[in-house]
């Protein structure tokens, strides 16, 4: 029996390695498509992760602010505010709440990694009472156009509070 099998010259014929070829074919084409839609996936969702963290980022600076200058800013429940970075007092550029005193033309959105990030805040309407304390706000974040925006809730907790 062994010695049938030394003596066996049959090889692999040009239409079997052909047929073999092409199904190898068919499964990495198959394979590199899920490579791709998870390279799209992953960049959406960096781009996303990145707008949360301003949104976060807004909030926290909202916070670092006078509690009575934000509860003004805020007194009309369905007011909207944008935060850019405008230019400050020095080189640097600075983030600023929309206000009467700064053009938003000179102002822009926030860059991160090659791209902008355009900032919202809204504020709902709460009791008299709630108003002396907290201050809810929502933060909304748009990068793209065609893409939904982030949108974060949080307060805006007073001085006495913290």
């Amino acid at each position: 029996m062994t010695k049938k099998i030394k003596n066996c010259q049959d090889g692999v014929t040009l239409l079997e390695l052909l047929v073999s070829l092409t199904i190898l074919s068919i499964i990495l084409l198959s394979v590199t498509r899920f490579f791709f839609q998870a390279g799209t996936f992953n960049a959406a969702n960096e781009s996303r992760t990145i707008a949360l963290n301003v949104a976060r980022n807004a909030l926290m600076f909202m916070e670092k602010q006078s509690f009575v200058e934000m509860r003004h800013e805020f007194e009309d429940p369905d007011t909207v505010k944008w935060l850019k970075m405008c230019p400050g007092t020095t080189e640097d550029k600075v983030y600023t709440l929309q206000s009467d005193r700064i053009n938003e033309a000179d102002c822009s959105d926030i860059p991160v990694n090659d791209g902008t990030y355009a900032v919202t805040i809204t504020s709902s309407s709460i009791d008299e009472e709630t108003k002396k304390y907290y201050i809810p706000v929502t933060v909304k974040v748009r990068w793209k156009e065609n893409e939904p925006e982030v949108e974060l809730d949080g307060t805006i907790k007073s001085e006495d509070m913290r």
